[in-house]
């Protein structure tokens, strides 16, 4: 593949009402999602899966935060 952008998708959560506060990472080694074990408290909100061009990851992110 010459081409150097890769498709990704990316989960964006809203919560109705106040701040996300449960952190969820990816295992260094084995690229697995982590909680953080802090109790889920979104009783209600959105969420959105979003397809984006993978070329610079860094673009991603900022676009979405």
């Amino acid at each position: 593949m010459t081409d150097k952008t890769a498709l990704a998708h990316i989960t964006l959560f809203k919560k109705n009402g106040g701040v996300l506060s449960k952190r969820i990472t990816a295992d260094p080694e084995t690229g697995a999602p982590v909680s953080d074990g802090s109790a889920c408290i979104m009783g209600a909100g959105l969420a959105k899966l979003q397809r984006v061009n993978w070329s610079s990851p860094t673009e991603v992110v900022l676009r979405y935060v």
